[in-house]
Protein backbone atom coordinates (compact mmCIF):
# COMPACT_ATOMS: atom_id res chain seq x y z
CA UNK A 1 0.00 0.00 0.00
CA UNK A 2 2.87 2.17 0.64
CA UNK A 3 1.79 6.28 1.71
CA UNK A 4 -0.98 6.86 0.13
CA UNK A 5 -0.36 9.56 -2.66
CA UNK A 6 3.12 10.75 -1.32
CA UNK A 7 4.63 10.14 -4.87
CA UNK A 8 2.69 12.63 -6.52
CA UNK A 9 3.14 15.22 -4.43
CA UNK A 10 7.29 15.00 -4.81
CA UNK A 11 6.80 15.18 -8.55
CA UNK A 12 8.88 18.21 -8.88
CA UNK A 13 11.78 16.57 -7.74
CA UNK A 14 11.57 13.39 -9.44
CA UNK A 15 14.10 13.35 -12.49
CA UNK A 16 13.58 11.24 -15.87
CA UNK A 17 16.66 8.56 -15.21
CA UNK A 18 17.50 5.45 -18.28
CA UNK A 19 19.16 2.75 -16.01
CA UNK A 20 22.53 3.09 -18.42
CA UNK A 21 23.13 6.03 -16.39
CA UNK A 22 23.42 3.43 -12.86
CA UNK A 23 26.24 1.33 -14.90
CA UNK A 24 29.01 0.23 -12.93
CA UNK A 25 27.05 0.35 -9.51
CA UNK A 26 24.83 -2.23 -7.56
CA UNK A 27 21.02 -1.90 -7.12
CA UNK A 28 18.86 -3.57 -4.79
CA UNK A 29 15.80 -4.78 -6.20
CA UNK A 30 11.68 -5.01 -4.90
CA UNK A 31 11.34 -7.99 -6.44
CA UNK A 32 7.78 -9.09 -5.21
CA UNK A 33 7.03 -5.98 -7.57
CA UNK A 34 8.37 -7.34 -10.20
CA UNK A 35 6.69 -10.60 -9.80
CA UNK A 36 3.01 -9.29 -9.19
CA UNK A 37 3.30 -7.23 -12.10
CA UNK A 38 4.67 -10.68 -14.09
CA UNK A 39 1.84 -12.63 -12.62
CA UNK A 40 -0.89 -10.09 -14.37
CA UNK A 41 -0.26 -12.73 -17.16
CA UNK A 42 -0.51 -15.76 -15.36
CA UNK A 43 -2.86 -15.32 -12.35
CA UNK A 44 -5.22 -17.65 -13.41
CA UNK A 45 -2.75 -20.52 -13.72
CA UNK A 46 -0.91 -19.35 -10.22
CA UNK A 47 -4.31 -19.23 -8.65
CA UNK A 48 -4.59 -23.14 -9.47
CA UNK A 49 -1.74 -24.16 -8.92
CA UNK A 50 -1.10 -25.02 -12.51
CA UNK A 51 2.83 -25.02 -14.17
CA UNK A 52 3.61 -21.42 -15.41
CA UNK A 53 6.72 -19.79 -16.14
CA UNK A 54 5.65 -16.43 -17.60
CA UNK A 55 6.14 -14.83 -14.51
CA UNK A 56 10.15 -16.11 -14.13
CA UNK A 57 10.24 -14.67 -17.56
CA UNK A 58 9.22 -11.46 -16.84
CA UNK A 59 11.47 -11.11 -13.90
CA UNK A 60 15.06 -12.23 -15.77
CA UNK A 61 14.44 -9.76 -18.51
CA UNK A 62 14.63 -7.03 -16.16
CA UNK A 63 17.22 -8.95 -14.62
CA UNK A 64 19.13 -9.28 -18.27
CA UNK A 65 18.46 -5.68 -19.13
CA UNK A 66 19.94 -4.29 -15.94
CA UNK A 67 23.34 -6.94 -16.40
CA UNK A 68 23.32 -5.52 -20.26
CA UNK A 69 24.30 -1.91 -18.64
CA UNK A 70 26.43 -3.11 -16.92
CA UNK A 71 24.31 -2.51 -13.49
CA UNK A 72 24.83 -5.30 -11.21
CA UNK A 73 21.21 -6.47 -9.28
CA UNK A 74 20.75 -7.66 -6.19
CA UNK A 75 17.06 -9.17 -6.05
CA UNK A 76 15.22 -8.39 -2.32
CA UNK A 77 12.56 -10.98 -1.75
CA UNK A 78 9.92 -10.27 1.02
CA UNK A 79 10.14 -12.97 3.92
CA UNK A 80 7.64 -13.77 6.47
CA UNK A 81 4.72 -11.96 8.22
CA UNK A 82 5.65 -8.92 10.78
CA UNK A 83 3.58 -8.91 13.34
CA UNK A 84 2.87 -4.91 12.81
CA UNK A 85 0.92 -5.61 9.55
CA UNK A 86 -1.17 -8.71 11.00
CA UNK A 87 -3.90 -6.73 10.40
CA UNK A 88 -3.58 -5.57 7.38
CA UNK A 89 -2.16 -9.14 5.59
CA UNK A 90 -5.56 -10.41 6.95
CA UNK A 91 -7.73 -7.81 5.55
CA UNK A 92 -5.66 -8.74 2.13
CA UNK A 93 -6.52 -12.37 2.46
CA UNK A 94 -10.16 -12.01 2.80
CA UNK A 95 -9.88 -9.62 -0.11
CA UNK A 96 -7.95 -11.98 -2.24
CA UNK A 97 -10.72 -14.80 -1.94
CA UNK A 98 -13.32 -13.01 -2.45
CA UNK A 99 -11.72 -11.96 -5.84
CA UNK A 100 -10.97 -15.91 -6.23
CA UNK A 101 -14.37 -16.61 -5.40
CA UNK A 102 -15.84 -14.10 -7.90
CA UNK A 103 -13.13 -15.23 -10.58
CA UNK A 104 -14.66 -19.23 -10.47
CA UNK A 105 -18.35 -18.50 -10.72
CA UNK A 106 -17.57 -16.16 -13.72
CA UNK A 107 -15.30 -18.71 -15.30
CA UNK A 108 -17.83 -20.92 -14.42
CA UNK A 109 -20.23 -19.22 -16.33
CA UNK A 110 -18.47 -18.60 -19.23
CA UNK A 111 -17.63 -15.14 -18.95
CA UNK A 112 -13.59 -15.01 -19.42
CA UNK A 113 -12.87 -11.68 -19.31
CA UNK A 114 -14.56 -10.90 -15.86
CA UNK A 115 -12.69 -13.79 -14.57
CA UNK A 116 -9.65 -12.89 -15.86
CA UNK A 117 -9.86 -9.81 -14.50
CA UNK A 118 -10.88 -11.56 -10.79
CA UNK A 119 -8.32 -13.56 -10.94
CA UNK A 120 -5.44 -10.69 -11.17
CA UNK A 121 -7.04 -8.97 -8.00
CA UNK A 122 -6.77 -12.35 -6.18
CA UNK A 123 -3.52 -13.99 -7.26
CA UNK A 124 -0.89 -14.13 -4.46
CA UNK A 125 2.69 -14.04 -4.08
CA UNK A 126 3.51 -17.12 -2.38
CA UNK A 127 7.08 -18.40 -0.96
CA UNK A 128 6.83 -20.94 -3.40
CA UNK A 129 6.17 -18.85 -5.97
CA UNK A 130 8.99 -16.67 -5.45
CA UNK A 131 10.99 -19.70 -4.77
CA UNK A 132 10.84 -21.00 -8.71
CA UNK A 133 12.73 -18.06 -9.35
CA UNK A 134 15.43 -18.44 -6.99
CA UNK A 135 16.17 -21.33 -8.69
CA UNK A 136 16.62 -19.51 -11.97
CA UNK A 137 18.41 -17.12 -10.14
CA UNK A 138 21.05 -19.55 -8.95
CA UNK A 139 21.47 -20.98 -12.40
CA UNK A 140 22.19 -17.54 -13.81
CA UNK A 141 24.46 -16.49 -10.69
CA UNK A 142 22.45 -13.75 -9.83
CA UNK A 143 22.98 -12.15 -6.22
CA UNK A 144 19.54 -12.31 -4.16
CA UNK A 145 18.38 -11.87 -0.32
CA UNK A 146 15.35 -13.34 1.26
CA UNK A 147 14.64 -10.82 3.82
CA UNK A 148 13.66 -12.38 7.17
CA UNK A 149 10.40 -10.01 7.38
CA UNK A 150 10.11 -6.63 5.53
CA UNK A 151 11.87 -6.25 2.16
CA UNK A 152 11.49 -2.66 2.48
CA UNK A 153 13.20 -2.10 5.35
CA UNK A 154 16.19 -5.01 4.13
CA UNK A 155 16.74 -2.94 0.92
CA UNK A 156 16.98 0.03 3.30
CA UNK A 157 19.80 -1.53 5.32
CA UNK A 158 21.48 -2.32 2.31
CA UNK A 159 21.97 1.08 0.85
CA UNK A 160 22.46 2.58 4.61
CA UNK A 161 25.07 0.34 5.13
CA UNK A 162 26.41 1.09 1.23
CA UNK A 163 25.80 -2.50 -0.20
CA UNK A 164 24.31 -1.17 -2.82
CA UNK A 165 24.46 2.29 -4.60
CA UNK A 166 20.70 2.86 -5.34
CA UNK A 167 17.05 0.90 -5.10
CA UNK A 168 14.61 0.23 -8.08
CA UNK A 169 10.83 -0.83 -6.20
CA UNK A 170 7.26 0.83 -6.83
CA UNK A 171 7.07 1.35 -3.22
CA UNK A 172 6.91 4.44 -1.30
CA UNK A 173 7.43 3.46 1.86
CA UNK A 174 11.33 3.50 0.83
CA UNK A 175 11.21 7.08 1.39
CA UNK A 176 10.14 7.40 4.83
CA UNK A 177 12.31 4.22 5.78
CA UNK A 178 15.44 6.63 4.88
CA UNK A 179 16.54 5.52 0.93
CA UNK A 180 18.49 8.09 -0.17
CA UNK A 181 18.17 7.18 -4.24
CA UNK A 182 15.30 5.39 -5.71
CA UNK A 183 14.38 4.17 -8.87
CA UNK A 184 10.53 4.13 -9.43
CA UNK A 185 8.64 3.18 -12.48
CA UNK A 186 11.35 1.44 -14.46
CA UNK A 187 9.72 -0.20 -17.64
CA UNK A 188 11.06 -2.64 -19.93
CA UNK A 189 13.09 -0.13 -21.70
CA UNK A 190 15.07 1.01 -18.88
CA UNK A 191 13.45 4.54 -18.38
CA UNK A 192 12.27 5.25 -14.88
CA UNK A 193 12.67 8.35 -12.62
CA UNK A 194 15.11 9.14 -9.99
CA UNK A 195 14.20 10.42 -6.30
CA UNK A 196 16.79 11.96 -4.04
CA UNK A 197 16.08 12.51 -0.37
CA UNK A 198 18.75 14.98 -0.51
CA UNK A 199 15.99 17.56 -2.88
CA UNK A 200 13.18 16.94 -0.52
CA UNK A 201 13.95 20.77 0.53
CA UNK A 202 13.30 22.08 -3.26
CA UNK A 203 9.76 20.03 -3.42
CA UNK A 204 7.01 22.31 -4.70
CA UNK A 205 3.83 20.72 -3.88
CA UNK A 206 4.89 20.74 -0.15
CA UNK A 207 7.05 22.33 1.38
CA UNK A 208 10.13 20.15 3.58
CA UNK A 209 12.75 22.83 3.62
CA UNK A 210 12.44 22.93 7.12
CA UNK A 211 11.43 19.36 7.60
CA UNK A 212 13.83 16.85 9.35
CA UNK A 213 13.95 13.45 8.76
CA UNK A 214 12.41 12.56 11.96
CA UNK A 215 9.04 15.01 10.81
CA UNK A 216 8.93 13.72 7.50
CA UNK A 217 8.39 10.02 8.94
CA UNK A 218 5.81 11.11 11.22
CA UNK A 219 3.64 13.27 8.70
CA UNK A 220 4.23 9.72 6.59
CA UNK A 221 2.71 7.82 9.71
CA UNK A 222 0.28 10.20 10.55
CA UNK A 223 -1.59 9.94 7.16
CA UNK A 224 -1.49 6.68 7.26
CA UNK A 225 1.02 3.93 6.58
CA UNK A 226 1.20 -0.71 6.59
CA UNK A 227 1.66 0.08 10.06
CA UNK A 228 -0.79 2.41 11.40
CA UNK A 229 -4.38 3.53 9.50
CA UNK A 230 -4.96 7.46 9.31
CA UNK A 231 -7.25 9.18 11.51
CA UNK A 232 -10.90 9.53 9.60
CA UNK A 233 -10.37 12.86 7.69
CA UNK A 234 -6.65 13.02 8.04
CA UNK A 235 -4.61 13.09 4.53
CA UNK A 236 -1.43 13.93 3.66
CA UNK A 237 -1.44 17.29 3.27
CA UNK A 238 -3.08 18.04 6.75
CA UNK A 239 -1.12 15.92 8.32
CA UNK A 240 1.96 18.21 6.58
CA UNK A 241 0.19 21.22 7.54
CA UNK A 242 -0.36 19.73 11.33
CA UNK A 243 3.64 18.37 11.84
CA UNK A 244 4.92 21.82 10.06
CA UNK A 245 3.54 23.96 12.93
CA UNK A 246 3.73 21.68 16.63
CA UNK A 247 6.79 20.13 14.92
CA UNK A 248 5.88 16.28 16.74
CA UNK A 249 3.32 13.81 16.40
CA UNK A 250 2.68 14.10 20.58
CA UNK A 251 1.77 17.56 19.91
CA UNK A 252 0.03 16.86 17.15
CA UNK A 253 -2.59 14.14 18.41
CA UNK A 254 -2.94 16.14 21.57
CA UNK A 255 -4.00 19.23 19.65
CA UNK A 256 -6.65 16.92 17.72
CA UNK A 257 -8.15 15.70 21.09
CA UNK A 258 -8.75 19.26 22.44
CA UNK A 259 -10.15 20.03 18.87
CA UNK A 260 -12.93 17.18 19.48
CA UNK A 261 -11.30 14.61 16.22
CA UNK A 262 -12.74 11.07 17.54
CA UNK A 263 -8.81 9.48 18.44
CA UNK A 264 -8.65 5.46 19.83
CA UNK A 265 -7.22 5.61 23.15
CA UNK A 266 -4.09 3.03 21.95
CA UNK A 267 -3.31 5.54 18.98
CA UNK A 268 -0.33 7.08 20.54
CA UNK A 269 0.83 3.62 21.72
CA UNK A 270 0.60 2.73 18.17
CA UNK A 271 1.90 5.49 16.73
CA UNK A 272 5.21 4.98 18.55
CA UNK A 273 5.39 1.33 17.82
CA UNK A 274 5.26 2.87 14.26
CA UNK A 275 7.97 4.97 14.36
CA UNK A 276 10.36 1.97 16.23
CA UNK A 277 9.08 -0.49 13.11
CA UNK A 278 10.20 2.16 10.36
CA UNK A 279 13.33 2.54 12.49
CA UNK A 280 14.65 -0.41 14.34
CA UNK A 281 13.06 -3.65 12.17
CA UNK A 282 15.11 -7.18 12.02
CA UNK A 283 17.22 -7.29 9.07
CA UNK A 284 19.70 -9.67 7.32
CA UNK A 285 23.13 -8.68 7.74
CA UNK A 286 24.97 -10.29 4.34
CA UNK A 287 28.79 -10.08 5.85
CA UNK A 288 27.45 -10.93 9.49
CA UNK A 289 25.00 -14.50 8.13
CA UNK A 290 22.58 -13.23 10.86
CA UNK A 291 19.61 -11.33 11.59
CA UNK A 292 20.17 -7.38 13.32
CA UNK A 293 17.98 -4.50 13.66
CA UNK A 294 17.96 -1.69 10.97
CA UNK A 295 19.11 0.38 13.48
CA UNK A 296 20.31 -0.29 17.03
CA UNK A 297 16.81 0.04 19.42
CA UNK A 298 17.09 1.99 22.55
CA UNK A 299 17.94 -0.13 25.50
CA UNK A 300 14.89 1.24 27.65
CA UNK A 301 12.18 -1.07 25.78
CA UNK A 302 12.54 -4.73 26.42
CA UNK A 303 9.73 -6.11 24.14
CA UNK A 304 10.45 -5.81 20.93
CA UNK A 305 8.97 -8.49 19.49
CA UNK A 306 6.47 -6.31 17.19
CA UNK A 307 9.83 -5.54 14.82
CA UNK A 308 9.88 -8.79 14.39
CA UNK A 309 10.71 -11.72 16.49
CA UNK A 310 14.17 -12.98 16.84
CA UNK A 311 15.30 -16.33 14.72
CA UNK A 312 18.04 -18.41 15.11
CA UNK A 313 21.22 -18.01 12.81
CA UNK A 314 20.81 -20.94 10.47
CA UNK A 315 16.92 -20.65 9.85
CA UNK A 316 17.68 -16.82 9.18
CA UNK A 317 20.36 -18.09 7.28
CA UNK A 318 18.50 -20.81 5.20
CA UNK A 319 15.88 -18.20 4.38
CA UNK A 320 18.30 -15.50 3.37
CA UNK A 321 20.02 -18.05 0.87
CA UNK A 322 15.98 -19.52 -0.49
CA UNK A 323 16.73 -22.63 1.06
CA UNK A 324 14.12 -22.65 3.64
CA UNK A 325 10.01 -21.35 3.97
CA UNK A 326 10.28 -18.20 5.60
CA UNK A 327 6.40 -18.94 6.59
CA UNK A 328 6.80 -21.98 7.45
CA UNK A 329 10.47 -22.62 8.48
CA UNK A 330 10.48 -25.61 6.87
CA UNK A 331 12.94 -26.69 4.21
CA UNK A 332 11.50 -26.16 0.19
CA UNK A 333 11.51 -29.08 -2.08
CA UNK A 334 13.72 -27.80 -4.36
CA UNK A 335 14.75 -30.82 -6.59
CA UNK A 336 10.96 -31.32 -7.98
CA UNK A 337 10.19 -27.59 -8.22
CA UNK A 338 13.45 -26.87 -10.18
CA UNK A 339 12.87 -29.73 -12.88
CA UNK A 340 9.32 -28.79 -13.15
CA UNK A 341 10.38 -24.71 -13.62
CA UNK A 342 13.95 -24.70 -14.87
CA UNK A 343 13.77 -22.71 -18.29
CA UNK A 344 15.86 -25.63 -20.49
CA UNK A 345 18.61 -23.06 -21.71
CA UNK A 346 19.91 -19.71 -20.33
CA UNK A 347 17.87 -16.74 -20.56
CA UNK A 348 19.37 -14.05 -22.53
CA UNK A 349 18.73 -9.99 -22.98
CA UNK A 350 15.84 -9.64 -26.18
CA UNK A 351 15.75 -6.29 -27.30
CA UNK A 352 12.16 -5.17 -27.35
CA UNK A 353 11.27 -2.82 -30.22
CA UNK A 354 8.35 -0.18 -30.30
CA UNK A 355 6.34 -1.16 -33.31
CA UNK A 356 2.82 -0.76 -34.76
CA UNK A 357 2.68 -3.38 -36.48
CA UNK A 358 -0.69 -5.15 -36.81
CA UNK A 359 -1.01 -9.00 -37.31
CA UNK A 360 -3.02 -9.57 -40.16
CA UNK A 361 -6.04 -11.67 -39.45
CA UNK A 362 -6.80 -14.58 -41.81
CA UNK A 363 -10.80 -14.72 -41.04
CA UNK A 364 -12.16 -17.90 -42.37
CA UNK A 365 -14.39 -16.56 -45.71
CA UNK A 366 -18.33 -16.18 -45.15
CA UNK A 367 -20.67 -16.87 -48.17
CA UNK A 368 -22.35 -14.03 -47.96
CA UNK A 369 -22.72 -11.01 -51.09
CA UNK A 370 -21.63 -8.31 -48.72
CA UNK A 371 -19.02 -9.86 -46.39
CA UNK A 372 -17.49 -11.17 -49.05
CA UNK A 373 -16.69 -7.88 -50.74
CA UNK A 374 -16.20 -6.02 -47.93
CA UNK A 375 -14.54 -8.13 -45.29
CA UNK A 376 -11.02 -6.88 -45.28
CA UNK A 377 -9.49 -10.32 -44.07
CA UNK A 378 -9.93 -11.89 -47.50
CA UNK A 379 -9.05 -10.80 -50.51
CA UNK A 380 -9.60 -14.44 -52.18
CA UNK A 381 -13.32 -13.62 -51.13
CA UNK A 382 -12.81 -10.00 -52.99
CA UNK A 383 -11.39 -11.55 -56.03
CA UNK A 384 -14.55 -13.84 -56.52
CA UNK A 385 -17.14 -11.99 -56.09
CA UNK A 386 -19.32 -11.29 -58.78
CA UNK A 387 -21.85 -8.48 -58.56
CA UNK A 388 -25.62 -9.37 -58.60
CA UNK A 389 -27.02 -8.61 -61.59
CA UNK A 390 -29.91 -5.66 -61.64
CA UNK A 391 -32.73 -6.48 -63.85
CA UNK A 392 -34.67 -3.83 -66.16
CA UNK A 393 -38.66 -3.66 -65.69
CA UNK A 394 -39.10 -5.07 -68.77
CA UNK A 395 -36.75 -8.02 -67.76
CA UNK A 396 -38.40 -8.98 -64.67
CA UNK A 397 -42.12 -8.26 -66.48
CA UNK A 398 -41.06 -11.04 -68.99
CA UNK A 399 -39.17 -13.47 -66.56
CA UNK A 400 -42.65 -13.08 -64.15
CA UNK A 401 -44.56 -13.56 -66.89
CA UNK A 402 -42.14 -16.59 -67.99
CA UNK A 403 -43.29 -16.59 -71.39
CA UNK A 404 -39.82 -15.58 -72.86
CA UNK A 405 -36.39 -16.57 -71.50
CA UNK A 406 -33.89 -13.86 -70.92
CA UNK A 407 -30.86 -13.68 -72.31
CA UNK A 408 -27.61 -11.65 -71.35
CA UNK A 409 -26.99 -9.34 -74.53
CA UNK A 410 -28.37 -8.09 -77.50
CA UNK A 411 -31.94 -10.10 -77.77
CA UNK A 412 -34.86 -9.62 -79.88
CA UNK A 413 -38.03 -8.76 -77.68
CA UNK A 414 -41.13 -9.63 -79.14
CA UNK A 415 -44.49 -9.39 -77.41
CA UNK A 416 -47.12 -12.58 -76.85
CA UNK A 417 -50.07 -10.96 -78.50
CA UNK A 418 -52.29 -14.32 -78.43
CA UNK A 419 -55.70 -12.85 -79.09
CA UNK A 420 -58.95 -15.35 -79.57
CA UNK A 421 -59.15 -14.13 -82.97
CA UNK A 422 -56.62 -15.92 -85.54
CA UNK A 423 -57.35 -13.08 -87.84
CA UNK A 424 -56.13 -10.37 -85.46
CA UNK A 425 -52.82 -12.36 -85.09
CA UNK A 426 -52.06 -12.38 -88.75
CA UNK A 427 -53.58 -8.65 -89.20
CA UNK A 428 -50.88 -7.48 -86.62
CA UNK A 429 -48.17 -9.85 -88.08
CA UNK A 430 -48.50 -7.93 -91.21
CA UNK A 431 -48.38 -4.20 -89.72
CA UNK A 432 -45.01 -5.40 -88.12
CA UNK A 433 -42.86 -4.39 -91.15
CA UNK A 434 -39.31 -4.04 -89.24
CA UNK A 435 -37.80 -5.39 -86.00
CA UNK A 436 -35.47 -3.61 -84.16
CA UNK A 437 -33.21 -5.41 -82.69
CA UNK A 438 -31.39 -3.70 -79.05
CA UNK A 439 -30.79 -4.62 -75.69
CA UNK A 440 -32.42 -2.12 -73.75
CA UNK A 441 -36.06 -0.50 -74.64
CA UNK A 442 -35.37 2.89 -76.07
CA UNK A 443 -38.14 4.38 -74.16
CA UNK A 444 -36.55 3.15 -70.62
CA UNK A 445 -32.82 3.91 -71.21
CA UNK A 446 -31.13 6.46 -70.30
CA UNK A 447 -28.81 6.67 -73.34
CA UNK A 448 -31.17 6.86 -76.02
CA UNK A 449 -29.89 5.76 -79.60
CA UNK A 450 -30.59 7.70 -82.88
CA UNK A 451 -32.34 5.57 -84.58
CA UNK A 452 -33.34 6.89 -87.93
CA UNK A 453 -36.73 5.13 -89.86
CA UNK A 454 -37.62 5.27 -93.16
CA UNK A 455 -41.80 6.44 -93.86
CA UNK A 456 -43.40 3.99 -92.91
CA UNK A 457 -41.56 2.46 -90.40
CA UNK A 458 -42.58 1.74 -86.73
CA UNK A 459 -40.68 0.63 -83.69
CA UNK A 460 -41.68 -2.11 -81.40
CA UNK A 461 -41.11 -0.56 -77.64
CA UNK A 462 -41.39 -3.03 -74.87
CA UNK A 463 -42.93 -1.90 -71.79
CA UNK A 464 -43.68 -3.73 -68.72
CA UNK A 465 -46.88 -6.30 -69.96
CA UNK A 466 -49.57 -7.88 -68.12
CA UNK A 467 -50.08 -11.74 -67.99
CA UNK A 468 -52.29 -12.14 -71.89
CA UNK A 469 -55.29 -13.83 -71.47
CA UNK A 470 -55.77 -16.78 -73.27
CA UNK A 471 -58.97 -18.09 -74.65
CA UNK A 472 -59.88 -21.90 -75.09
CA UNK A 473 -59.65 -20.98 -79.06
CA UNK A 474 -56.40 -19.53 -78.74
CA UNK A 475 -53.93 -21.98 -80.47
CA UNK A 476 -52.21 -22.26 -84.04
CA UNK A 477 -53.66 -24.58 -86.99
CA UNK A 478 -53.12 -27.61 -84.89
CA UNK A 479 -55.76 -26.25 -82.20
CA UNK A 480 -52.79 -26.62 -80.00
CA UNK A 481 -52.08 -23.86 -76.88
CA UNK A 482 -49.15 -21.25 -77.99
CA UNK A 483 -45.80 -22.49 -76.90
CA UNK A 484 -42.73 -19.44 -76.45
CA UNK A 485 -41.50 -21.57 -79.84
CA UNK A 486 -44.37 -19.74 -81.49
CA UNK A 487 -43.78 -16.35 -79.54
CA UNK A 488 -40.54 -16.14 -81.02
CA UNK A 489 -41.32 -16.95 -84.14
CA UNK A 490 -44.41 -14.27 -84.24
CA UNK A 491 -43.15 -10.41 -85.06
CA UNK A 492 -43.94 -7.93 -82.04
CA UNK A 493 -46.96 -5.59 -82.51
CA UNK A 494 -46.03 -1.79 -82.42
CA UNK A 495 -47.51 0.16 -80.26
CA UNK A 496 -45.93 4.07 -80.98
CA UNK A 497 -44.00 5.51 -83.60
CA UNK A 498 -41.31 7.81 -82.65
CA UNK A 499 -43.70 10.92 -83.60
CA UNK A 500 -45.88 9.55 -80.20
CA UNK A 501 -49.12 8.71 -82.29
CA UNK A 502 -50.82 5.60 -81.67
CA UNK A 503 -50.77 3.00 -84.19
CA UNK A 504 -53.56 0.72 -85.02
CA UNK A 505 -56.24 0.37 -81.91
CA UNK A 506 -56.93 -3.45 -83.35
CA UNK A 507 -53.38 -4.32 -82.82
CA UNK A 508 -53.48 -2.76 -79.22
CA UNK A 509 -52.99 -5.62 -77.15
CA UNK A 510 -50.98 -4.62 -73.55
CA UNK A 511 -51.09 -1.46 -71.62
CA UNK A 512 -49.03 1.51 -72.43
CA UNK A 513 -47.31 4.96 -71.15
CA UNK A 514 -48.97 8.29 -71.40
CA UNK A 515 -46.71 10.61 -70.40
CA UNK A 516 -48.78 13.95 -71.73
CA UNK A 517 -49.64 14.89 -68.30
CA UNK A 518 -46.12 15.81 -67.29
CA UNK A 519 -45.66 19.17 -68.35
CA UNK A 520 -49.05 20.27 -66.52
CA UNK A 521 -47.76 19.12 -63.31
CA UNK A 522 -44.87 20.98 -63.77
CA UNK A 523 -46.13 24.20 -63.98
CA UNK A 524 -48.41 23.69 -60.67
CA UNK A 525 -45.09 22.74 -59.25
CA UNK A 526 -43.30 25.95 -60.28
CA UNK A 527 -46.34 27.95 -58.65
CA UNK A 528 -46.16 26.20 -55.87
CA UNK A 529 -42.63 27.01 -55.26
CA UNK A 530 -42.91 30.48 -55.77
CA UNK A 531 -45.74 30.81 -53.72
CA UNK A 532 -43.56 28.75 -50.42
CA UNK A 533 -40.74 31.55 -51.20
CA UNK A 534 -42.81 34.47 -51.12
CA UNK A 535 -44.37 33.42 -47.74
CA UNK A 536 -41.12 32.37 -46.37
CA UNK A 537 -39.62 35.79 -47.74
CA UNK A 538 -42.28 37.83 -45.59
CA UNK A 539 -40.64 36.54 -41.98
CA UNK A 540 -37.82 39.21 -40.55
CA UNK A 541 -35.51 38.89 -37.70
CA UNK A 542 -35.15 41.73 -35.17
CA UNK A 543 -32.36 41.44 -33.21
CA UNK A 544 -32.88 42.03 -29.60
CA UNK A 545 -29.56 43.03 -27.72
CA UNK A 546 -26.02 41.27 -28.35
CA UNK A 547 -25.96 37.84 -29.31
CA UNK A 548 -22.11 37.08 -28.01
CA UNK A 549 -23.38 34.48 -25.96
CA UNK A 550 -24.14 32.37 -28.86
CA UNK A 551 -27.73 31.45 -27.49
CA UNK A 552 -30.59 30.84 -29.67
CA UNK A 553 -33.15 34.11 -29.47
CA UNK A 554 -36.43 33.49 -27.81
CA UNK A 555 -39.47 32.99 -30.05
CA UNK A 556 -41.47 36.19 -28.92
CA UNK A 557 -37.82 38.38 -31.00
CA UNK A 558 -39.57 36.93 -34.26
CA UNK A 559 -41.92 38.62 -35.94
CA UNK A 560 -44.13 38.74 -39.16
CA UNK A 561 -43.51 42.08 -40.20
CA UNK A 562 -44.92 41.34 -43.80
CA UNK A 563 -48.02 39.37 -43.27
CA UNK A 564 -49.69 38.16 -46.24
CA UNK A 565 -53.08 36.40 -46.01
CA UNK A 566 -53.62 33.19 -47.14
CA UNK A 567 -56.28 33.59 -48.89
CA UNK A 568 -54.15 36.55 -51.24
CA UNK A 569 -51.90 34.01 -51.88
CA UNK A 570 -54.73 31.68 -52.67
CA UNK A 571 -56.00 34.72 -55.22
CA UNK A 572 -52.57 34.73 -57.11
Amino acid sequence: MGIQGLLPMLKSIMMPVHIRDLSGQSVAVDTYSWLHKGAFSCSREICKGLPTSRYVDYCMHRVNLLRHFGVKPILVFDGGLLPMKADQEAKRLRTRKENLERAIEHESAGNTSAAYEYYQKAVDISPSVAHHLIQVLKEEKVDYIVAPYEADAQMAFLIIQKFVDAVITEDSDLIPFGCSKIIYKMDKFGQGVEFRCSSLGQNKELNFSDFSQQMFLEMCILSGCDYLPSLPGMGLKRAHTLIQKFRSYDKVIKHLRYSGVSVPPLYEENFKKAIWTFRHQRVYHPQLEDIVHLSAPPDLVDDVDFLGPPLHQNIVKGIAEGDIDPLTKLPFEGEIIHATFAPKKPYSLIENKRTSEKKRLDLPVIKNVLTNYFCLASIEAKRKYKAPKVMSSTEESLSNNKRLPLQKTTEEFTLDTVDEDKDKNNKAIAICNKRVRTSKSIYFSKEQKDVTLQEGESVAIAVPLKKPRLSAHAGNDNGRRPSVQDAKTSPPAPLFDLAGNESNAEDRQSSRCDISHIDRYTGIAEKSMEKFIAVMASYRHIPSGSRASGLRPPLRDIKNMNTISRSSISRE
